[in-house]
């Protein structure tokens, strides 16, 4: 079959790449998403399969399934076409088309013996997709050929998104970049794009949306700013304490750092001075007598005297920063048991956990300290897109000094859930009784 299309030189390209992982980054109305159904259908027509991924349902059936249909009738192949609105999986000429979403990203683990990935507005999804999705692409095809994994992935940029990162080091992650502007599609009228421009205020989402320019803004690795921590702290259903602590490098004696939450309330946050292990457990005990410590977590390192005077009065545990993240799902998303501590604790602040408080353990300039430290916290993305959180060497050369308090209070944080138990939060409202008095009935049972 002859089939002469019309293509702008970035479709062009896209079609001719045979590298594994194509990705077209451009403003808008340049054809990204035609060029990619078209793709795939032509993958579909040599026999492969597909996975077609996409934000939800809705950008689907506007977007990549009306393409999908203009192609099959041009190219008077809807006798050859099925399609199964449930499990949103077509079949053409014996091959399957499967169609995915960002929002049900699992939905689509089944999708196996494909051939090629297709990433519709990849930037709206997280990096960690390639790790659920990627075992998809093993195999054989319908000839019994073992296939041939590629990646096709094309959005407008975001500067929000965690894909700026590995966009703007593309090559480092294996990615060959395509690129284009809204003014290269030769297609769309003037006055088409005067309307597309007319409203669009602030230069940097106009350098975004039509000039498709990957801005990586001043904070985008940052792990939280100063406007995200709440200043009060909300009720939040468990009232446990967690503590963590941090022991200075080497038995150096300046920057043992500890730290206590109980609920979305910090109740303890002390750097302590010149000390040896046994004045760390005295003050630790002292706090125990006001606040009882359910849990302790400790860095592993240089924590050993202090573990002897306290593992038999306390629940404790000394974590490895380069232990894995504590679930499969975690695992899949971050490199370490840091990068997840470190996100877990910024994912408390925006819900609620509150560091400006009074208590006779906290020290005021400690608090300072700590959202310094965290604020000026930066994360990376490994080769296999997860999360890892800079090396401690390179965030002491920025501060002039050990983020001691924030490995503290990431310590602190491990054990405790993220978002407030709504069934918990009714019952408790309506007897009155909390989680702790709760457990302690139970136990007498």
């Amino acid at each position: 079959m002859d089939i002469e299309i019309p293509l702008l030189p970035v479709q062009k390209e896209f079609l001719q790449a045979t590298e594994d992982f194509v990705a077209i980054v451009s403003g808008r109305s340049c054809g990204k998403t035609w060029v990619g159904v078209l793709d795939a259908m032509f993958e579909v027509l040599r026999g492969n399969n597909i996975l077609y991924m996409c934000q939800n349902d809705g950008a689907w059936y506007k977007g990549g399934w009306v393409h999908l249909q203009k192609f099959l009738r041009d190219f008077k192949l809807m006798d050859h076409w099925s399609w199964n609105g449930t499990y949103k999986t077509g079949t053409l000429c014996g091959s399957k088309f499967y169609v995915g979403t960002y929002e049900n990203v699992d939905g689509a683990r089944g999708a196996t013996e494909c051939s090629t990935l297709y990433l519709d507005e990849f930037v709206l999804s997280k990096p960690e997709i390639m790790a659920a999705l990627s075992p998809c692409l093993r195999g054989k095809d319908q000839y019994g050929n073992d296939v041939n994994p590629r990646i096709r992935a094309f959005s407008t940029p975001n500067m929000q998104s965690l894909w700026q990162v590995m966009l703007v080091e593309h090559e480092k992650y294996g990615i060959r970049l395509l690129h284009a502007k809204q003014s290269d599609n030769t297609f769309l009228t003037e006055k088409q794009k005067a309307v597309m421009n007319r409203y669009i205020f602030d230069d940097k989402l106009r350098r975004q949306e039509i000039d498709g320019e990957i801005i990586l803004g001043e904070d985008a690795t940052a792990l939280i700013n100063l406007r995200e921590f709440p200043r009060e702290a909300p009720y939040f259903s468990d009232e446990s304490v967690y503590a963590g602590l941090d022991m200075a490098h080497k038995g150096q004696r300046d920057s043992h750092a500890f730290a206590a939450i109980k609920g979305n309330r910090l109740v303890a946050f002390h750097e302590f001075g010149i000390c040896d292990p046994i004045d760390v457990a005295h003050w630790i005990k002292r706090f125990n007598e006001k606040y009882r410590i359910d849990s302790i977590n400790l860095d592993l390192a240089w924590s050993d005297g202090v573990m002897e005077h306290i593992q038999y009065a306390y629940r404790c545990r000394q974590v490895s920063f380069a232990e894995k993240a504590p679930t499969e799902k975690d695992v899949k998303k971050f490199c370490n048991i840091r990068a997840f501590g470190y996100f877990h604790l910024a994912d408390m602040h925006r819900e609620g956990l509150c560091v400006d408080l009074e208590s006779e353990f906290i020290d005021k300039e400690i608090v300072a300290e700590y959202k310094r430290e965290i604020t000026n916290t930066h994360f990376m993305l490994a080769k296999d897109g997860r999360l890892l959180i800079e090396p401690k060497e390179d965030i002491r050369a920025r501060l002039g000094r050990s983020p001691d308090p924030a490995d503290a209070l990431m310590l602190a944080a491990l054990n405790r859930a993220t978002r407030i138990d709504p069934v918990m939060k009714s019952v408790e409202a309506r007897s009155g009784v909390t989680q702790r008095e709760l457990d302690e009935i139970m136990s007498e049972y």
